[in-house]
């Protein structure tokens, strides 16, 4: 019977010789440690004591042995067969031989791993929290946890994989115990219902357990790597706070196997404790952020912040006012804002802030005048409120201080701008306006009332009573531009007139832009409108004076004309009688006689040639010259031309020098305007150089002109002088051009036949050198013999 209820019994009862050999033990030794009875007895008990704890054990016997301590009881780890341990309290009685050796000792041992266990757990758990507080970085903190669960759970291997910010992808943030390749291999993955253990359990918020990863479908995607790596189970559990997840706990097993209750329990807290230092440390981060932010914002703003106790005494003052008031901060702690700043405590201003403090009023935009310890005076703003304790009575203030200086300098420069702007519409005559179409409404400005000749006081201007201004024959007009220009989303320009109130009539001339908003939609329409009535006056006598100097100088040329042709009948019978007279037609005369009728006859010569100019000059202002466009060819007018003025070969007295293209081209122009603008210029050459001087003749194209130029070496024309040159009876005279004849109209009349061929003249002379007159004529009218245009002349 006592045999059966030892053998019963849940302790490990044992009996040990002295020299350390087991020599008896109960059933219960083989549930604890594996071993079998039989196996073990005979044994030193130090070969099952666990190895970290066999030294201590040793010295502990030792002493049994040679004291007189007749019992024992310590905690102590047992190695099990399967290469693990179990913690055990050993309760030891030494046992003597009737003449008081020590023979040997027996006891008890009871299995306390669990109790143990949890001790262990919770002494890690606090060790972890304590680092959480302390600021241990979390990866370190995570790494703690895997440990510790490798600790109290025996055989297990644990990770933690922490949620991206994206809520899709978890990567491994923490895992000891793992084999690097496998941990590697897994690096990221994306979170769902079927990724393995870890990637389900955060995706379906739930605990998912794989005792045997080999068969489980979850591990389709990742069993060839953890196999690999020897890893055939793993537990997976959520790391969730406040229903938000954050990560996946995992513990692995090298060997298929599924949790017990004891397990389930230990991960459970450690997934929390794991979800506790990731808030934890979330937290901290976005607290440091803000704390950053708000440093960030402080050092940047123009603001100051500030602080005060009951007294309204500064008990905190930011750093930028000693950017600002140029004062160290430290300066003004201890001290009202009023004595800091040497301000009339006294004045009213500073006796109406005290009161406001006083009275528990909020400070707003509290305005004040500065001069810093660098002479600059500056203007600040304070704004505040109180700040109340726990029982609700005010402790102090609370604030910022601004330098507005550059806003009321530009609120002053905007005030004056806006003054010198309505100053200069005023002088102008030139308001503006704006029709906002969304709110139906228009802003006028100062100028604009002045034009209409209303109040602003007395008119408001709406769209509809603006228009009512505008005269009755010019109003469709007004409303059809201004709608047209909203439908097309354009600007527009237009004159009309208004009546005002006064009766007096006034011309307007507006110009207005359509703003769009962000749509593309017309928003409003701005523009400007200008009293334009005295110039419409002012035009009104212009045009009748034109008209006038028009009808006067029409007249002109109508006399002129008609005396022209009146004065060539008379010439032409002297001319034809001194001829005669001149020729000796009708009988012999004396050679005085014949001086005297070729007198006569150059006299008459110069007089019609002088009538002929005026006539020209006369045609060429009432637009009567004859224009016929023809094929000319350049080389035929250039002959005649140079033998009328006798400047052909043979026939002059000077060096008449010849550059033309050859062959020459030929031109769209009206022949006998042309040859007379050749015969103007070349007949000029040839009267104002002395006999043997040079005249040139030359052709070519430029900047897409036709150029022909004639120069001579006469007596030249002073720069000052040139511009009179083309001008109707317009000579240069001097003392050496006195002999010269002639109207003065050849230049004028060349010049008004080469405009009406659309080109130019231009002249270029010195006193004593010569004179170059170019005529320009466009390279559009230069053909070839076939009337297409050729390549340019060089």
């Amino acid at each position: 019977m006592r045999t059966r209820i030892i053998d019963s019994v849940p302790e490990v009862l044992f009996a040990i010789a002295a020299d350390g050999t087991l020599v008896y033990l109960n059933p219960a030794w083989a549930r604890l440690t594996g071993f079998a009875v039989q196996d073990s007895i005979g044994r030193n008990y130090l070969d099952f004591i666990w190895h970290e704890d066999r030294e201590a054990s040793r010295d502990r016997f030792a002493v049994v042995l040679a004291g007189d301590t007749p019992d024992y009881r310590h905690d102590v780890r047992i190695g099990r067969r399967d290469g693990g341990f179990r913690w055990v309290t050993v309760h030891v009685t030494v046992e003597r031989h009737s003449g008081g050796q020590v023979s040997g000792t027996c006891g008890s041992m009871v299995d306390i791993t669990d109790r143990k266990l949890m001790e262990t757990l919770a002494h890690g758990e606090h060790s972890v929290l304590e680092a959480i507080v302390g600021g241990v970085p979390l990866e370190a903190v995570l790494d703690r946890i895997c440990r510790l669960c490798e600790e109290v759970l025996e055989h297990s291997r644990c990770s933690i994989l922490q949620l991206d910010p994206d809520g899709v992808h978890a990567r491994i943030a923490a895992a000891p115990g793992l084999p690097h390749g496998y941990a590697a291999t897994v690096g990221t993955i994306a979170i769902g219902p079927s990724v393995g253990s870890c990637g389900a359990a955060m995706a379906i918020l739930k605990p998912v357990i794989v005792a045997d990863i080999a068969g489980d479908p979850l591990w389709d995607g990742f069993r060839e790597h953890a196999l690999t790596h020897g890893l055939k189970a793993c537990w997976s559990f959520p790391i969730m706070a406040e229903g938000t997840v954050y990560g996946a706990f995992g513990i692995y097993y090298g060997m298929v196997h599924a949790p017990a209750e004891g397990d389930l329990q230990v991960a459970s807290r450690l997934a929390k404790l794991a979800a506790v230092a990731i808030l934890r440390r979330r937290n901290d981060e976005a607290m440091r952020r803000s704390e950053q932010r708000f440093r960030d914002f402080t050092e940047v703003a123009s603001d100051w912040l500030w602080e005060t106790d009951a007294e309204f005494r500064m008990t905190y003052v930011s750093g930028r006012v000693q950017d600002t008031l140029e004062i160290p901060p430290a300066e003004m702690l201890g001290r009202r804002l009023s004595e800091a700043l040497l301000q009339d405590a006294g004045s009213p201003k500073w006796l109406r802030h005290l009161d406001d403090l006083r009275s528990s009023r909020r400070i707003k935009d509290f305005e004040f005048s500065y001069r810093r310890p660098d002479g600059v005076e500056r203007c600040f703003v304070v704004n505040g409120m109180p700040v109340l304790g726990e029982d609700g009575k005010v402790v102090g203030y609370r604030g910022t201080g601004s330098d507005v200086t550059a806003e009321r300098e530009a609120t002053d420069a905007l005030r004056n701008r806006k003054r010198q702007l309505s100053e200069a519409q005023r002088i102008t005559r030139t308001g503006d306006w704006l029709w906002n179409i969304g709110r139906n409404t228009v802003e006028w400005s100062d100028e604009i009332y002045r034009i209409f000749g209303v109040s602003p006081d007395a008119y408001d201007p709406t769209l509809d009573t603006a228009f009512s201004f505008v005269h009755r024959e010019d109003r469709q007009t007004v409303v059809d531009t201004l709608t047209r220009s909203v439908t097309e989303k354009t600007g527009g320009i237009l004159e009309y007139r208004i009546c005002r109130p006064d009766g007096d009539e006034r011309h307007i001339r507006a110009e207005w832009l359509c703003g769009l908003d962000a749509g593309g939609e017309v928003r409003d329409v701005f523009g400007v409108c200008q009293d334009i009535s005295e110039r419409k006056q002012a035009e009104e006598v212009l045009r009748t004076a034109k008209n006038k100097a028009e009808a006067a100088s029409r007249a002109k040329s109508e006399f002129l004309a008609s005396m022209s042709h009146e004065l060539r009948t008379p010439l032409n019978a002297i001319l034809g009688f001194s001829e005669i007279l001149k020729e000796q037609i009708l009988g012999p005369l004396s050679e005085r006689y014949r001086d005297y009728a070729g007198d006569i006859h150059r006299s008459g010569q110069h007089l019609l040639d002088l009538i002929s100019d005026l006539l020209n000059m006369a045609r060429i202002e009432a637009r009567q010259v004859e224009f016929n466009e023809e094929k000319v060819p350049l080389a035929e007018v250039m002959d005649e031309a140079l033998r009328l003025t006798r400047l052909s070969p043979g026939e002059t007295r000077h060096a008449v020098e010849l550059s033309l293209p050859e062959p020459m081209p030929a031109l769209l122009a009206d022949r006998r305007g042309l040859k007379q603008v050749l015969i103007n210029l070349l007949g000029n050459a040839a009267k104002f150089t002395p006999d043997g001087g040079r005249i040139g003749v030359s052709a070519g194209l430029r900047d897409g002109f036709l150029e022909i130029a004639i120069a001579d070496t006469g007596i030249g024309v002073p720069k000052d002088r040139i511009p009179d040159l083309g001008k109707p009876f317009m000579r240069v005279e001097n003392v050496m051009s006195q002999r010269y004849q002639g109207s003065g109209m050849g230049l004028f009349i060349s010049k008004a036949l080469i405009e009406r061929h659309g080109g130019s003249m231009r002249i270029e002379s010195a006193p004593g050198e010569g004179t170059t007159v170019t005529m320009l004529i466009p390279a559009s009218r230069v053909i070839s013999a076939w009337g297409i245009p050729e390549e340019p002349l060089h």
